[in-house]
């Protein structure tokens, strides 16, 4: 099992830490945070549209301390967003959904941006 960067921080520094679950829906994750004393740990700017909409829960822009805390130096990976496709890759359907898709991601950087 591949071990999240947040367990090996937690580790390092003989934190306790407890990951009840990993998923790939942030809206099952808030639904469950809202219900629990559980945290959720989101890292994409999409996460941001989804957390700012509710007022069941809070968050935290913890952007900052994963940047400078974690890594002092500089050396924080940058992460890029692909979409992954089959053989159908050259069909215009593919060509409009990655067209969409890169302007909704530019549009969600824009939104977080301007919030913050």
């Amino acid at each position: 099992m591949v071990e999240h960067w947040c367990e090996t921080y937690a580790k390092e520094r003989h934190l306790p830490i407890k990951l009840s679950f990993k998923t790939t829906s942030i809206a099952m994750a808030l639904n469950h945070v809202a219900k629990t004393d559980d945290v959720c740990w989101a890292a994409s700017v999409f996460a941001h549209q989804f957390i700012s909409a509710r007022d069941d829960i809070e968050y935290l822009d913890v952007t900052d301390f994963y940047e400078h805390a974690l890594y002092p130096a500089g050396e924080a990976p940058k992460f890029d967003y692909f979409l992954q496709y089959h053989q159908s890759h050259e069909s215009e359907f593919s060509k409009v959904l990655t067209s969409v898709l890169q302007q909704k991601l530019i549009n969600a950087q824009l939104q977080y941006e301007q919030k913050s």
